[in-house]
């Protein structure tokens, strides 16, 4: 998820769930559930 996808979420929903949402500054240029992805969602998750 990146920044922009945090502002439509605001956008649609207000701040109902802006708070309860992480980004990851992850790009969303990876297919689902591509091996590279899993592995930065790892990294980033387990900080």
């Amino acid at each position: 998820m990146e920044n922009k996808h945090l502002k439509a979420i605001k956008a649609l929903f207000g701040n109902k769930y802006y708070n309860k949402v992480t980004v990851l500054n992850i790009n969303d240029i990876y297919k689902y559930g591509s091996k590279e992805l899993i592995e930065i969602l790892k990294t980033k998750i387990i900080m």
